[in-house]
């Protein structure tokens, strides 16, 4: 008899039978699907998926010299002419207005608090994953390979590096004991940036998927809350530059590798070549999808709908979904060891006869 394992395929494998088997091979071929998927639809993070980055960086720019912060806006989307993005490429103001009136040691200094403030949460939840001495070694690098570039002083100016750590604090949290926390940890990471949004809206999912009307009232109602600032934020980019669009950039590709060069930007696997990130980002997805309900749900949906606003738009999701994605590793050995074993066992017939006296 194997382990049981939870998460997308639930089923497999409480014993290892012919019906399990084949759900267990399934898997497997799931996991090669996404290592794949990863390496699809590649390129370079140069030019349009970069945008975001740059304009940031000249609002910023513009709003530390004594501009109006909208004013920044426009000019900053002016300097793009016939090309310039649209008003979701603009940064929520609120990070920004913060750091302006912050000295660089505070602001500094608050991210770093910040920052081992997450990684403590997720070092104490990995280890929960095993006893063994990978489970030690993972917990402890794996963040901290997610966390270190949030420490250099240039990660204060960037408002995705903010939200990714509350939304990691988010997603680290027991939603049934601690929903007030987790609710105002999700709804200020969407404040500070729209990449964050998809988060807050897999967890509204997941809750109203799971029954859970009160949990996900709390949820939605953040949402909602999130949308009107979001709303707002547009409408006022719409003022002071009449010609941007409302929609977000689209540029769909075929491939889950939007994702990966995302979170290797983001991390310190900026170091490895892509090819090698890549399977990384393919693997932690696969071992977040099989054992998703042991952690509960709401890690796999919030990358699910990272992933998917990567691949579909340029939103900057690689600070959000580096930390969750890449804990992920945790999970694999065990994962791919119980899930190989049941797929490779062999099937047994049991034959009942009735004796009759």
């Amino acid at each position: 008899m194997t382990t049981p394992m939870t998460g997308l395929l639930s089923a497999v494998p409480v014993r290892a039978d012919t019906g399990e088997r084949r759900r267990a091979r399934i898997a497997l071929v799931l996991l090669v699907l996404l290592v794949l998927l990863c390496l699809m639809g590649g390129g370079s993070v140069e030019g349009p998926r970069q945008t975001p980055a740059a304009l940031t960086s000249a609002v910023l720019d513009g709003t530390r010299h004594g501009g109006d912060y909208y004013q920044a806006a426009a000019d900053a989307l002016r300097s793009y002419g016939a090309g310039s993005p649209s008003g979701w490429a603009v940064p929520l103001p609120a990070a920004i207005l913060v750091r302006v009136h912050l000295p660089t040691w505070a602001a500094t200094g608050l991210l770093w608090a910040l920052a081992g403030v997450v990684f403590a949460a997720w070092h104490a939840r990995l280890l929960l994953a095993g006893t063994g001495r990978w489970v030690r070694v993972a917990a402890a690098a794996l963040p901290a390979v997610a966390l270190a570039p949030s420490l250099l002083p240039s990660a204060a100016d960037v408002p995705e590096v903010w939200a990714g750590l509350l939304a990691a604090w988010m997603l680290v949290l027991p939603q049934d004991t601690r929903q007030l926390e987790a609710t105002a940890l999700g709804l200020a990471a969407s404040v500070l940036s729209v990449a964050a949004l998809p988060v807050l809206l897999a967890a509204a999912g997941v809750a109203l998927a799971g029954g859970r009307r009160r949990e996900a009232a709390w949820w939605t109602g953040a949402l909602l809350l999130a949308a009107l600032v979001f709303g707002l934020h547009l409408a006022a980019i719409a003022r002071v530059s009449p010609g941007t669009s409302p929609l977000p950039d689209f540029d769909p590709v075929a491939g889950l590798a939007p994702l990966a060069l995302a979170v290797r930007e983001a991390t310190v696997l900026m170091l490895l070549p892509q090819p090698v990130v890549a399977p990384m980002v393919g693997a932690a997805l696969w071992a977040w999808a099989m054992s998703g309900d042991a952690w509960r749900p709401m890690v796999p949906a919030a990358l699910a709908a990272l992933a998917a606003a990567s691949v579909l738009t340029t939103l900057p999701v690689g600070s959000v979904a580096a930390l969750p994605l890449l804990s992920g590793l945790v999970l694999l050995p065990h994962s791919l060891a119980r899930t190989t074993r049941a797929a490779g066992a062999r099937s047994r017939r049991i034959t009942i006869k009735r004796v009759v006296r």
